[in-house]
């Protein structure tokens, strides 16, 4: 790598709290700042649409998006609560793919088994904890579209959600692409043939399998997600099928 090329990759870093953040496509990041700031003349900016607009580049360029909410509040220096609202009117003023946000959220979730499963009342349980309330509000909505509902009366954070009807919900923010890239993982992991298409009903019953068996196993199969996507592609869902691969081959 030339020096020149060295230099505009360090150019390219924030850092915040100790913590490094690379920015992707900075040249990018850059014409959005102008156009959001200018087009409505220069100064229309309140000084909260600024702060919802820097959040929103900084969260779109960089890997940030991953970190839990305390930890981004820590490194924003924001109140939890605040940056928690700011948040959830960026994703409403700056909607961008909601589609692949959501699967992204949900898939770095459970790749690190950040989930409880078990029985209450004869039916299969899923708990986890979604501190994003756009993606919390998203997969209510998708359990009432299909006949279901979570439970998330005793704490604004945890949802509770029959297994089924969670796989259910998932299946609707994969496509192609998605399913092509984890049946690369899986085969190569030795748990499918290397010909055969991962289809969404048997992607679905390796995921019920897993949510109804990894959450007593986290300590053994949680991946790094930002490794795991970076080496695999851009989706997240690399990181879930990594860790599927990996709840398979220990049991």
């Amino acid at each position: 790598m030339s020096k020149e090329n060295e230099m505009d990759e360090k150019a390219f870093v924030v850092k915040l709290g100790g913590a490094d953040f690379a920015l992707r496509e900075a040249s990018e990041l850059a014409v959005s700042v102008l156009d959001e700031s200018l087009k409505r003349g220069l100064g229309s900016l309140t000084k909260k649409d600024a702060e919802i607009l820097i959040l929103h580049l900084f969260l779109t360029h960089t890997d940030a998006w991953q970190k839990p909410l305390h930890e981004l509040s820590l490194l924003l220096r924001m109140p939890v609560a605040r940056l928690a609202n700011h948040m959830y009117e960026m994703r409403l003023k700056y909607p961008g793919d909601n589609r692949s946000y959501v699967r992204d959220v949900l898939s770095a979730l459970f790749a690190r088994v950040k989930f409880r499963s078990y029985e209450e009342k004869g039916a299969q349980i899923v708990e986890f904890s979604v501190e994003d309330k756009f993606v919390r509000q998203r997969i209510l909505a998708d359990l009432r579209d299909i006949g279901k509902f979570g439970d998330g009366s005793f704490n604004k954070e945890i949802l509770k959600i029959e297994l089924d009807a969670l796989v259910k919900v998932f299946e609707r923010y994969l496509d192609r692409a998605d399913m092509l890239a984890m049946n690369t993982v899986l085969s190569a992991a030795g748990k499918r043939g290397a010909k055969t298409s991962l289809t969404t009903s048997i992607f679905s019953d390796l995921f019920r399998e897993f949510l109804k068996g990894a959450a007593g196993r986290a300590g053994e199969i949680s991946v790094d997600v930002a490794a795991a996507a970076a080496t695999g592609g851009k989706s997240v869902v690399i990181s879930l099928a990594t860790a599927i691969a990996k709840f398979r081959g220990n049991n």
